[in-house]
């Protein structure tokens, strides 16, 4: 008897052996997919490094040989280049970016507004302001603002840049924002108008609190189609940390900063960066539906009587910059979600062919049974 059940139980074996590899197997891989995000390993971190090495040569930007001219309107100041056009507010520190793409008859546009403080206390020790720990909130629209500008020659450089200055003072609150725009590339920003440089500085004395955190929220309102979702990077070669959406044209919207801000006089690091996006659908004048995108990007800081900060925002169109960044934001995007039916088709699969196999076992366990059975009786 025992011989005879020899053979059915290394059948069996085999059979749930098979079972593994046919089924399971390719189950726990397909979970694994639908899963997965690519991270850059060091290997390739280092050949985009070298790569980028390479192609870092001079490129005359044409733009940049051109005059950027300020204008002064009611209500706004307009600065312009050949490819750009700046607009900003006069009673708010809100401005509008338009980009000429060229040889394109495609405009991409997004605002920036400056607009949010909060004091909170953050209980969790997660670096975030989440519900029921905000103390104050302060929208900066509301404030009432001073509003100066000047243009600035430099003979040693042969550089122009334009200077705008907003200004809110009360017994609360003292904020100073100083937005540039330069002509030709700089340490600080790109030239040919394509980027907005501003200085943050703050001094507070009713916001003294050494247990609270100060946050400031700036809004990015994108009405230009962007590919893909707002990436978070610290591009290689780049020394400051930012939020980047491509355009169709091949553009990148960006908005950047450094981690390092100044407390006191003296450095420090930010406790947090972080952004939160949403998709606004909204009725055009063609009264065709279209999306609008808003990025909401927040930096909390450490406890201070003075600080000073220096974010930057505009249009990345330089070559080798575009170059690098296409090829981080990639890497750093997660795998797009399958359809649920398709999330659940290697289960239904896995289902089937196991029922098949339980089934074919159970037959053939029956039918030893049965033979065994009957050579017991001879």
């Amino acid at each position: 008897m025992k011989d005879a059940l020899k053979p059915i139980i290394v059948t069996v074996l085999i059979l749930l052996l098979l079972i593994n590899v046919a089924v399971i197997m390719p189950v726990a891989r397909a979970i694994r997919i639908s899963h997965s995000i690519t991270p850059l390993s060091g290997d390739d971190e280092h050949e985009k490094e070298e790569e980028h090495e390479k192609e870092e040569v001079e490129i005359k930007d044409v733009e940049e040989q051109s005059e950027i001219t300020m204008k002064v309107e009611e209500g706004k100041i307009s600065i312009e280049s050949p490819d750009n056009k700046i607009i900003f507010r006069t009673d708010k520190p809100r401005l509008k970016f338009k980009y000429y793409v060229a040889n394109d008859s495609t405009t991409v546009e997004f605002e920036i507004v400056i607009k949010e403080i909060y004091k909170f206390l953050d209980k969790n020790n997660n670096g975030r302001i989440d519900s029921g720990e905000v103390l104050e909130k302060v929208d900066m629209e509301d404030l009432e603002w001073n509003i100066e500008w000047s243009k600035v020659l430099d003979p040693a450089t042969n550089n122009t840049w334009y200077n705008i200055t907003y200004v809110h003072t009360s017994e609360d609150l003292n904020i100073t924002l100083v937005m540039y725009v330069f002509q030709k590339s700089t340490d600080i920003a790109d030239g040919g108008a394509d980027e907005v440089k501003l200085d943050i500085m703050i001094s507070k004395s009713k916001w003294m609190d050494e247990n609270a955190l100060f946050a400031i929220r700036s809004k990015m309102e994108i009405e230009t189609e962007v590919e893909g979702n707002a990436s978070m990077l610290t591009p290689e070669n780049f020394s400051e940390e930012g939020i980047y959406l491509e355009t169709p044209t091949g553009q990148f919207i960006k908005y950047e900063w450094r981690p390092t801000v100044l407390v006191d006089g003296s450095n420090a690091t930010l406790v947090s960066s972080y952004y939160k996006e949403m998709e606004v659908e909204y009725e055009s004048e063609e009264h065709k539906q279209e999306a609008e995108l808003e990025v909401d990007v927040i930096h909390v800081y450490p406890h201070f009587s003075t600080l000073e900060h220096d974010p930057s925002f505009g249009i990345e169109d330089d070559p080798v910059d575009v170059k690098v960044l296409d090829q981080l934001v990639t890497q750093v995007q997660p795998v797009s979600p399958a359809p649920w039916y398709e999330q659940i088709q290697p289960f239904i699969i896995a289902g089937i062919v196991a029922a098949v196999l339980a089934g074919a076992i159970a037959l053939f366990l029956r039918n030893s049974m049965n033979l065994i059975k009957l050579r017991g009786r001879r």
